[in-house]
């Protein structure tokens, strides 16, 4: 099948999963974040720019940092469905909020791709699209900046495993390139920052080319900041980065925006299941059962796959990966909140590694579409029954 058609495949599997919570209540979004987000877009729609002073959410009275790139997105989304359809701006952020989820899972596609090629890829998107744990935060109600995060997350995971596979000022540029889009997302874009220098020092440092190994690094760096000045975050950027020292250090500096039952560290038990994209609201039975088998198989497969990589000395794939794996454990321990930001990496190497022994590649294969079937069903359930935005007065205007 010639690869436009798999794209559109697994971006039909997101969106549709996402959209049908919106149905519901077309012209409602979730409370407190999403509401939110949309009355900053509420309010560059009206006066062209993103506030310099925050009335609007969760520091009223300071200096507002709000990223603006989702902002610009859901109304080039909105202007078209207005004029057209008389679509309301909520209902846009709706529609939008749908098409960054489906994204999610396009962008998991290449970065399966690069890791193993097309058919790894495919399977790689459609798990990561219909995962019940990510769709729990980025559903079509939803209009936060989960879905553009964990889009740039393994956007940028797959521009910098094509750098480090084929050095290139192309390839570099796409990295820098992705890493700029995400800063204008989201304060925290460190954190894919941070896999992309990970990655590359320890793919250098396997390769015995040290000076590339700081080179790099400080290019896109340099890159970053320099956009950050002329876009107008000034020092910003280089603020967030050690915010995001100051969380790795102590968590609890987050506890104004981030709720304490989302900063509670997980049980091993659940940081594995979540790890997996697994979540306990709307499990039946035999998503239970799959969830049991699937986990050591993962588990099993990943590492296979990783001394198979050291042994052949595949450098570039094998420093992305242990990268993913490292990140991996380290959201999990952290607190529960974050295991959402790694869980789609871990799912598309999952998903990758296990048709990587071609021995049982017709094995691999009738898993992986199992897999997928459970976790359709489960997100189907969750959008159809449980997920969506509540119909209440206040959201008349």
């Amino acid at each position: 099948m010639r690869e436009r058609y798999l794209i559109l495949i697994v971006f039909a599997v997101g969106l549709f999963l996402r959209i049908l919570s919106s149905l519901k209540y077309i012209d409602t979004v979730e409370y407190f974040d999403s509401s939110f987000q949309y009355r900053f877009t509420k309010y560059v729609a009206m006066y062209g720019v993103v506030p310099k002073w925050d009335e609007l959410s969760y520091y009223p009275g300071r200096i507002a940092v709000a990223p603006p790139l989702m902002f610009w997105l859901t109304l080039a989304i909105y202007y078209p469905l207005h004029s057209i359809a008389g679509v309301s701006l909520i209902g846009a952020c709706n529609v939008a909020s749908s098409i960054y989820g489906a994204l999610i899972g396009v962008a998991a596609y290449f970065l399966g791709r690069e890791i193993l090629g097309k058919r790894a890829g495919f399977f790689s998107g459609i798990i990561v699209a219909s995962s019940p744990l990510i769709l729990l935060r980025t559903y079509g109600s939803s209009c936060d900046t989960d879905q553009l995060v964990l889009f740039f997350i393994l956007l940028s995971a797959y521009a910098t495993l094509r750098f480090l596979k084929k050095e290139s000022v192309e390839n570099l540029c796409l990295v820098a390139g992705t890493l700029v889009a995400f800063m204008l997302t989201w304060n925290m874009f460190w954190f894919s920052y941070g896999i992309f220098t990970a990655s590359t020092i320890l793919y250098f440092l396997m390769k015995r080319e040290v000076k590339k190994c700081v080179a790099y690094p400080l290019i896109v760096f340099g890159i970053i900041v320099a956009a950050g000045l002329a876009e107008g975050y000034g020092l910003s950027t280089v603020y967030w980065l050690l915010f995001l020292f100051s969380f790795i250090h102590s968590n609890a500096s987050l506890i104004v925006n981030i709720s304490i039952a989302e900063l509670q560290k997980p049980s091993l038990f659940e940081a594995v299941f979540q790890s997996f994209g697994w979540n306990f609201l709307g499990l039946n039975s035999y998503a239970v059962l799959i969830a049991f088998i699937s986990i050591p198989i993962f588990t099993l497969a990943i590492s296979l796959f990783l001394y198979r990589l050291f042994k052949d000395r595949d450098y570039a794939r094998l420093s992305m990966c242990a990268v993913i794996v490292l990140v991996s454990i380290a959201c999990a321990v952290r607190a529960v909140r974050f295991i959402e930001f790694s869980s789609a990496l871990l799912l598309t190497l999952s998903s990758s590694t296990v048709l990587s022994f071609k021995e049982y590649r017709k094995h691999a294969l009738l898993f992986l579409s199992t897999l997928f079937l459970i976790f359709f069903s489960v997100s189907h359930n969750l959008s159809a029954n449980y997920l969506g935005g509540e119909k209440d007065k206040n959201w008349e205007e």
